[in-house]
């Protein structure tokens, strides 16, 4: 009887308990860990802060110069510590509306004045007598310009494969002057193409006047400037075209000041 009327004993789960137990000694753990990186190691370090030396804030009054390096052979320097640090002045903004220095212009080195000379005559021969020089960006074409290459680390075979190539354009220049590129499937682009076969002889130093191919030059230009409209209009399909001929023209102009 006794057993029958002896209550249930209920069973409470206490696994909750141990690991609140545990998460709180985690969390401990982690607050010191924090506290040893942010308090210990992150410590400033006092060792490095500086001293002035005395004589020269007190020459400065108010103490606002540079400060100095005591050195150790200076009767006066006290010692010379060697804790001693040169804190550098701050540099001034620099405004830029108002500076007096100015950065250097792009063209600094490019010879952009016009040299004056006699005036324009009425006869049929284009002069080149009185013209300006040259400019020195275009000044190291030619054989000049290979000395300079042959100094720079560039090899003979490379100036064989230019004249290679420069001997193929002038084979395959039409008789009227232009470069076909119909016939290497370039579309019909004949102005396109014979300014860059134009700009490829000005590189290596050839002009309308002078160098192995200034004949084909000259035969080039000239077929452009039949095909100039009065406009400037050269012709052209694209506008790609227009701006490589006029890239050509003015090259050769630059090079050779050829009022024509």
């Amino acid at each position: 009887m006794n057993e029958l009327n002896q209550p249930d004993v209920i069973e409470i789960d206490t696994s909750h308990r141990k690991h609140a137990v545990i998460a709180g000694i985690l969390f401990i753990i982690l607050c010191i860990l924090l506290y040893y990186v942010f308090a210990v190691l992150k410590k400033p370090d006092v060792s490095l802060k500086g001293t002035l030396n005395k004589k020269s804030t007190e020459s400065m009054g108010t103490g606002t110069g540079s400060p100095k390096i005591s050195s150790p052979d200076d009767p006066d320097g006290g010692g010379g510590a060697k804790d001693s640090v040169v804190i550098p002045e701050a540099p001034k903004p620099i405004d830029l509306q108002s500076s007096t220095n100015p950065p250097p212009s792009l063209f600094a080195n490019i010879d952009l004045s016009v040299k004056k000379g006699p005036g324009i005559g009425t006869g049929s021969k284009t002069g080149t007598k009185h013209a300006p020089s040259k400019t020195k960006v275009l000044g190291n074409r030619g054989l000049k310009g290979r000395g300079r290459a042959m100094g720079n680390g560039a090899t003979p075979a490379v100036f064989d494969a230019i004249d290679l190539g420069l001997e193929w354009l002038a084979r395959n220049q039409e008789s009227d002057g232009r470069w076909d590129s119909g016939k290497w499937r370039g579309g019909g682009h004949d102005l396109g193409v014979t300014g860059l076969a134009i700009l490829a002889f000005l590189g290596n130093g050839n002009s309308h006047v002078d160098g192995k191919y200034h004949e084909n030059v000259e035969k080039g230009l000239n077929w452009m400037a039949r095909r100039q409209k009065s406009s400037g209009n050269l012709g052209w399909k694209t506008f790609y075209e227009q701006g490589i001929a006029t890239m050509a023209i003015c090259e050769d102009v630059a090079m050779t000041y050829d009022n024509k």
